[in-house]
């Protein structure tokens, strides 16, 4: 989204994202996620992740804050094919993506549309003090989600829903909540 906003914004009426952190200067990847960066290390991290039993791949979503019902369906989904859009996605993130992308944002100035940030205040991988920073820089609506971890999505949408509601209908041509 952000990526669309930063090259087209002619496109975008408004924008709304979380993980708004990623395109801070301070953003440093997980662990994990330096591994699916690294040539050979993120293939040899996928086919540990795809040789797993499914119940074991479960139990590991499990511990990172998924939902069972969830955790269980992406266990069974895990394929060779999830390993390589993984590795393409993290790849397609190292440093400095973010940095850049959020300095190409903020230069936009007036000609960037009106955007709102998710902040999800227990999020373990994008720090809500980052998102923060960026949604000030950028002159975005907050949603907070104070006690939300990364899965909110997944967990309680609906405060993210009414904010998106009540984000669209104050731009022209909204609806009225």
């Amino acid at each position: 989204v952000l990526g669309l906003v930063a090259r087209r914004p002619d496109l975008v009426a408004s924008w709304a994202v979380d993980c708004a952190g990623l395109v801070h200067p301070d953003h440093v990847w997980h662990d994990m996620a330096r591994v699916w960066q690294t040539p050979g290390a993120g293939e040899e991290a996928v086919a540990a992740m795809t040789d797993l039993p499914a119940a074991e791949r479960a139990a590991a979503y499990r511990s990172l804050g998924l939902p069972d019902e969830v955790a269980a369906d992406m266990a069974a989904a895990c394929d060779e094919a999830m390993g390589r859009c993984i590795l393409e996605l993290y790849r397609g993130a190292v440093p400095p993506w973010g940095p850049e992308l959020g300095h190409r944002l903020a230069a936009l100035g007036p000609a960037r549309p009106p955007g709102l940030v998710v902040l999800a205040g227990e999020d373990p991988y994008v720090p809500a003090d980052l998102s923060a920073d960026v949604a000030a820089r950028l002159g975005a609506d907050i949603c907070d989600l104070a006690g939300a971890g990364h899965w909110w999505m997944l967990t309680d949408p609906e405060p993210v829903a009414d904010a998106l509601v009540d984000f669209w209908s104050t731009r022209p041509g909204g609806t009225p909540s």
